[in-house]
């Protein structure tokens, strides 16, 4: 009973921050809802480094028929980006590896706020 109690809680909690988003203007003056702060960090330095990207580019369809939206996509790269603050729920990650889609993943921010 307490396993059911702990998991629904765990939902209501991602629930409850699905709606927070940061708001981020990036360098060509384009406005970014984003998720997290190692976001907004993330887009931050790619700004610096005058890259190419897009926040939660596409929908990616896995083989096990679950969805998985990719935090950024770099253009020069031709690839996507995965920031995490921890390396938990890293499944889709994984899988999406797996498949064969182009993915990288940050776990660490290598930068100061």
């Amino acid at each position: 009973m307490q396993l059911i109690a702990e998991t629904a809680s765990r939902t209501a909690v991602r629930q409850r921050n699905a709606w927070r988003r940061i708001e981020f203007l990036d360098r060509k003056g384009r406005l970014w809802k984003m998720r997290s702060s190692w976001e907004i960090v993330t887009a931050k330095k790619m700004d610096e480094l005058e890259l190419t990207w897009f926040y939660e580019p596409a929908v990616l369809l896995l083989s096990n028929g679950r969805r998985y939206v990719p935090d950024f996509f770099l253009v020069e790269w031709d690839s996507y980006l995965e920031v995490k603050g921890w390396p938990d729920n890293i499944e889709k990650f994984d899988l999406a590896v797996r498949d064969g889609f182009k993915i990288f993943l940050i776990d660490e921010v290598p930068i100061a706020y």
